[in-house]
């Protein structure tokens, strides 16, 4: 294969990873669009929106999701421990909320009453599960859409979160951990 032609194909290459960002930038943009509009069209009232229901597995001392976002009105977190032997929860402890513990192959509801809006660590406080990294995030929010899309599309997944917020959780964890510099140049 020649300079030249090699040359033209990196090119191509290029070109065509520009055109798949372009594609994911405008996909993600739109589908925050959809989302958007099938929250406020519907034409029913705000009033009869059914309660959010977030459903969160528990297995081999993780969540899945490990971050999801409810409403400030509260909602109910469907806790279903998929491990084979160990028996989960799940704490807020800035609210001073704990679920039952979930027996493995169980499930329980987890009733969220109305909350401050914010962003809260969860944990399981089984003894040594937060060690082996048993955590994550609350996303409370305070727009009265979110509840509307979370109940007018139970198939839409709650977990996503705008890259502001991604960014704002990222800056308070690495604050948490500050830089040992002294003596180090």
């Amino acid at each position: 294969m020649s300079k030249d032609d090699r040359s033209i194909l990196g090119w191509l290459a290029f070109a065509v990873a520009v055109l798949a960002l372009f594609v994911a930038a405008f996909g993600l943009r739109d589908e925050g669009g959809a989302s958007s509009a099938s929250e406020t069209g519907g034409g029913g009232a705000v009033a009869a929106v059914a309660p959010t229901v977030i459903d969160v597995t528990m297995s081999d001392f993780r969540f899945e999701p490990a971050m999801f976002t409810i409403p400030t009105s509260g909602a109910t977190i469907r806790l279903t421990n998929a491990s084979a032997s160990s028996v989960h929860n799940l704490e807020i402890a800035a609210l001073g909320l704990v679920s039952e513990n979930v027996p493995p192959g169980a499930t329980a509801d987890f009733i969220i009453p109305p909350v401050a809006a914010g962003d809260y660590d969860i944990v399981c406080n089984q003894p040594g599960h937060v060690a082996a990294g048993m955590t994550g995030m609350l996303t409370v929010s305070g727009s009265s859409g979110s509840t509307g899309g979370a109940a007018a599309a139970p198939a839409e997944t709650p977990t996503t979160m705008s890259f502001a917020d991604m960014d704002r959780m990222m800056k308070a964890v690495a604050q948490e951990f500050p830089a040992a510099t002294e003596g180090h140049g």
